[in-house]
């Protein structure tokens, strides 16, 4: 079973929104250009013209003081205490609970929470987010937590995200050509190969 899940029944719904809002609150923010690449522009010769190759900044959301904002957003979480074991005990059995090994700290995905806030908490969404799936982020910053800026979906969308221009320039015009759904924010790290 997911991790995610462990936390939820140990902790609960209102104890993870807390720690997710507290975080949000104070994160540092970085604000992403998404540039058209000047290969993604195309401008019909009787116009001769193209507009700035850039488009409005994305802002991201990454926990505070961490060193390298590609690493995913997590907060460590310990469910080895004496209010948690006995939720987790009646929920899967103190043997299952025992097989698991450490509890004592491990770590409330951020990301992951951020898809559940933007659904507000919808018991579709929580069952999915149970389920150990990929979280999309549609900004390309491994670290952003910022709500809105994910999604869940399989190992094949997420790869596919990474080779997604997201912008072309015709006439001057910026026109999405993103196919994801919901639309990344920000071209991937290899679009142009």
């Amino acid at each position: 079973m997911a991790l995610f899940e462990r936390i939820l029944v140990a902790k609960g719904e209102e104890w993870i929104r807390e720690t997710y809002n507290a975080k949000l609150r104070e994160a540092n923010i970085v604000n992403r250009h998404p540039a058209i690449a000047a290969e993604n522009c195309f401008v019909v010769p009787q116009l001769g013209y193209a507009l700035p190759n850039r488009m409005p900044p994305v802002e991201c959301k990454t926990v505070k003081d961490v060193k390298n904002p590609n690493q995913y957003p997590s907060h460590k979480v310990r469910l080895d205490t004496k209010t948690c074991l006995p939720k987790l005990y009646e929920r899967y059995g103190e043997q299952t609970v025992s097989s698991w090994g450490g509890l004592s700290s491990v770590q409330l995905d951020l990301h992951r929470v951020a898809v559940l806030e933007f659904h507000n908490w919808a018991p579709e969404v929580v069952k999915i987010a149970c389920q150990d799936n990929f979280v999309i982020h549609r900004c390309h910053l491994k670290g952003c937590f910022n709500i809105g800026h994910h999604y869940f979906g399989d190992q094949q969308i997420n790869q596919s995200t990474d080779y997604c221009k997201v912008w072309i320039q015709v006439n001057g015009v910026n026109v999405n050509i993103c196919h994801h759904n919901p639309k990344c924010l920000i071209p991937g790290a290899r679009c142009n190969q």
